[in-house]
Parts: structure tokens; sequence; C-alpha cells
């Protein structure tokens, strides 16, 4: 079925006509009924003012699309969880657990051991991986704690805009990588086929004179790869100039704590980035300058 066949059953199901559906959505009847006998395809624009006239979700109108979840990936994990938060599934509460949305209980019944169980009482939590040293629990602890803190802000002032846009753009990147923990490019590419080997690798570049921005230049890969790990290793490097002012990570610390210590090294990254507007050339320059000692 096209998105053009949903558009007209959709519309013939909410008994609207094309000419009641352009003035709702302010979309021109003529582009609608092009949509509707699969003349032209709807744009992306165009479906997000169908969405927001009817208040319904895109996959009335583009379907149910696939998923290619594998939970075997701890990012794909976290696909989903942050799906069923986005849609209301799931809500968080401020004890570091989730629970069911209570609107569910009128359409399932949740049993354990045969006995029914009252929705609002049912909940779960992310497990805490020693491995890990709860990195990753902080980590969404941190978006969950920026994504309040930016919808509680109201304020029309341009400073309090401007905040809350950097707390959002924050919460983004961070919910970002979580989704592609475990996965990586090289699923697909050539380049890194290990940690072990990639480190074999940058070894080898670094003890015939090279640095690691010659190591990535070698890499098979598109340059959003290359752009990444630069911005990963110069991160890394700045950590080490702001390492006087940044406590050791608080290994086996309470979440609190291990939150508190991102967020500071987060801030004190920015900091630097800004009262060294030229890091990226310094830090090109000093590879430069021990290479030639």
């Amino acid at each position: 079925m096209t998105v053009g066949d949903r558009i007209k059953i959709l519309r013939e199901l909410f008994e609207i006509s094309s000419n009641e559906f352009a003035e709702i959505t302010g979309i021109h009847p003529v582009t609608i009924r092009k949509y509707e006998t699969n003349k032209i395809q709807p744009s992306k624009e165009h479906i997000d003012k169908m969405c927001s006239a009817l208040k319904l979700p895109r996959i009335i109108f583009e379907g149910i699309p696939e998923q290619y979840t594998n939970y075997d990936f701890l990012g794909d994990f976290y696909q989903e969880l942050f799906l069923l938060l986005a849609n209301g599934t799931i809500e968080y509460k401020s004890d570091e657990s989730f629970y069911l949305n209570k609107k569910l209980d009128a359409y399932i019944q949740v049993e354990v051991n045969g006995k029914a169980v009252p929705i609002d009482q049912v909940s779960f939590s992310v497990k805490k991986e020693d491995n890990l040293l709860n990195y990753d629990n902080a980590w969404l602890h941190l978006y969950l704690e920026f994504k309040e803190k930016a919808n509680s802000i109201k304020s029309k002032s341009q400073e309090k805009i401007l905040h809350k846009e950097k707390l959002l753009s924050m919460a983004e990147e961070i919910q970002l990588k979580m989704m592609l923990y475990g996965r990586s490019w090289k699923q697909y590419m050539k380049g890194m086929d290990s940690h072990e080997e990639s480190l074999k690798d940058i070894e080898k570049v670094l003890s015939e004179g090279g640095s690691f921005y010659d190591y990535v230049e070698k890499i098979d890969g598109p340059e959003s790869l290359k752009n990444r790990l630069i911005k990963f290793y110069e991160e890394a490097r700045i950590e080490e100039y702001i390492s006087d002012n940044l406590e050791e990570y608080p290994y086996g610390k309470s979440e609190k704590e291990i939150t508190g210590w991102i967020k500071k090294k987060i801030d004190l990254i920015d900091q630097y980035k800004k009262n060294h507007p030229n890091y990226k050339e310094e830090i090109r320059l000093e590879e430069k300058n021990k290479r030639s000692k």
C-alpha cells in the first residue's frame, strides 16, 4: 500500500473531503488528489503537516517501518527503550525505574505466576553491568536529566531558549551514541576489524614516525567516520590538558557521582574549546613537533 493509498483511505474513514483536508493541512487540494492517485509522492514536510493536523503518528501514513533490531547489540536495546519513552508506552521515574503507561491497563493484563498484577505496580530498570563500570547507565541518567531540564524551561527569553536548545542537543548526541553501542561501520566496511587490530595499526603508524591523523587518513572508510575519530581523539587530548581540574573517574561510586563527573568533564572540555578556538590546529602542530624530534 502506497502513502497515497493510505491518505485516501484515512480521509474516507474520517469522512473528510479533499477540500476540507486541504484546508486543515494547508496543502493545495490538487496536490492532495495527485498524492491519492499516486501521481506524485508526498514530501516529508507535507506528511508532517498531515500528522500535525490530525494528531496522528507517521506510521499511519508511511506504514510500520522495517526495524533491524538485534538484541545482541546493547545499542539496539536502547533504540527500543528510547522509542517506548518517546511514544509514551513507558514512563521514567526519579527512582531510576520505568513504569508502563497506566492507560495500557484498559488493553492488557499483566500476570505473575498466573495472578493478575495491577499495571501501576509493574516496573523495570536497566541492569548495571560491573564490566561497564555503570558508565552506560550514567549516560542514560544524564540523557533523561538533560531532557527533563530542557522541557521544564518555559521562559521565552533568548538566553533561556539557547540554554534549552543546548540541553536538547546534548541529550540527542548522548541518545545517538547510546543507540549505536556495539554497532560500528566495521560491520559493513573495511578498516578496523577489531579493537586489538586497530591498536596494532596505530602503533605501526606511530613507530614509523606518523601520527594518529596519518592513521585515520589510511582508513578505508567514509569521511564522517574519519571526522568522528579525529573528534574523539582531540577531545581525549583536551581531557589530558584539563586533567588537573578533573578528579579521577569515580569507579564503583553512586550513579549521581558518576553523572556529576561526566557533566563536569563535558563542561571543562566545552570551556577549553572556548578558550582555545584554534585547538584543532594547536593539537596538530603539537603532533607535528613530536614527530620532528
